[in-house]
């Protein structure tokens, strides 16, 4: 199909790009392609069907002089079918929703896959020695970040799309957590982001001061390079204003365009540094194959 038409028809060349980006992503399922290529099979033969179709100025109607003007005018449109093709466009999209994958009516619906976070597998397998270790998915957008230095509460809206938060404890115990937060444009993403900075500077000690007989716990933050913007977070517990060496948890918040994510671990040892970091950077790059995250 030409340029051309694709230009002169409303919503025509809308629907083209967005069969071309849908066709290439992964998360595009067989059936939904093959829903995809129907249209545009039918947009073709709406496009033909006004080609075909004389026009009432055509040389039939009016005679031979006509048809040389339009013949020294290449740049003349060729007629098309808007009502059919706008029938067609209407169908696949009432074909697509049906289906109800990632078609045509969803493109623009911010949606994180099943088994997309890196421990969803061994989530969703569940525990390997029962009631000694737990698994819990949970896809609520009212739910806090793993990381909160102040102990935020309430329902957060800061423009969030999609989210999914993933723990695990065991008996030991020791635990660790995987979150992903889809924002609905990189600009909520770099506010959260500066938000969350601005409350580990807020709130680098809670329920402490010097001189307290009782114990408070605070998190620790620096810079990382990971994704478009990170922190490495440590948190420590604080006795009598002191704070102790040996962090009791350690995590990572990452940014990379429109998503936010975190791991965090607990337990483990400085060890579990280096793991967390790897799983960060690991998402930095799967991130960019969801749709509008990075583009």
């Amino acid at each position: 199909m030409s340029s051309a038409v694709a230009s002169g028809v409303p919503g025509l060349a809308e629907y083209t790009s967005t069969v071309w980006s849908l066709s290439g992503s992964r998360r595009v399922s067989q059936s939904n392609v093959m829903v995809l290529s129907s249209g545009w099979a039918m947009l073709l033969v709406a496009v033909r069907h006004g080609e075909d179709r004389p026009s009432r100025h055509s040389s039939s109607n009016r005679g031979l002089p006509r048809r040389s003007e339009e013949a020294g005018n290449p740049s003349r449109k060729p007629h098309v079918s808007t009502v059919v093709i706008n029938q067609a466009m209407a169908t696949v999209l009432v074909i697509g929703s049906l289906l109800g994958g990632t078609g045509v009516a969803r493109a623009g619906a911010a949606e994180i896959p099943k088994g997309f976070l890196l421990t969803e597998p061994a989530a969703t397998a569940g525990p390997i020695v029962e009631d000694e270790e737990w698994w819990k998915i949970s896809n609520s957008l009212s739910r806090q970040f793993e990381l909160n230095p102040c102990g935020t509460k309430g329902k957060p809206r800061d423009g969030r799309a999609a989210m999914r938060t993933i723990t695990y404890s065991n008996s030991a115990p020791s635990g660790s957590s995987e979150q992903l937060v889809l924002y609905r444009s990189t600009r909520s993403a770099q506010a959260a982001f500066r938000k969350l900075r601005a409350d580990l500077a807020r709130c680098p000690r809670r329920a402490t001061a010097k001189g307290d007989t009782g114990s408070g716990f605070g998190y620790v933050g620096k810079p990382l390079r990971v994704g478009d913007e990170a922190l490495s977070v440590s948190g420590h517990l604080y006795k009598q204003g002191k704070r102790e060496r040996e962090p009791a948890e350690l995590g990572i918040v990452a940014r990379r365009g429109a998503a936010l994510f975190f791991y965090t671990d607990i337990g483990n040892g400085l060890g579990a540094g280096k793991k967390i970091v790897n799983q960060a950077k690991k998402m930095t790059k799967k991130v960019c194959d969801l749709p509008g995250v990075c583009g």
